[in-house]
This record gives C-alpha cells, sequence and structure tokens, in this order.
C-alpha cells in the first residue's frame, strides 16, 4: 500500500456493502481498492462533464483521466 493512503470510514446502505462484498470476493480485490477505483472514476467522470461544460476540449479531459486511473 502507498505511505499516502489515508484511512477514512464510509457508511452505505446494508445492500451496497454485501454488492460490494460479493464483487471483492469474484475479483480478489479489496473492498477498498474498489472503492478507490469507484471514487476515481466519478472524480474522473466530473471532470470530463466539467470539461464539457466549459467548451474545453473533452478528448484531452479523457486522455488525462486515463492517465489518472492507471497510476503514476
Amino acid at each position: 500500500m502507498r505511505r499516502d493512503v489515508r484511512a477514512n470510514t464510509v457508511r452505505m446502505p446494508e445492500d451496497m456493502w454485501q454488492a460490494l462484498q460479493a464483487e471483492s470476493e469474484r475479483t480478489g480485490q479489496s473492498t477498498s481498492e474498489l472503492v478507490r477505483q469507484a471514487v476515481g472514476l466519478r472524480l474522473a467522470f466530473i471532470a470530463v462533464e466539467r470539461a464539457a461544460a466549459e467548451g474545453e476540449d473533452v478528448g484531452a479531459a479523457i486522455a488525462t483521466m486515463l492517465r489518472g486511473l492507471n497510476g503514476p
């Protein structure tokens, strides 16, 4: 695990937690990793929405998003 990772509590409905645990078991990824991926995707989506709304190059925003999701 990266040293710069912060611990946080995330509250969610029981059915969402059960679905997350089931996906964790199916993929072999921890629930924490799946939550990190989901947050990363949501933040990337917001950035692309913002670029589109501001008339910026959406293709460039998507490329930046993909680089961020694939790590440094």
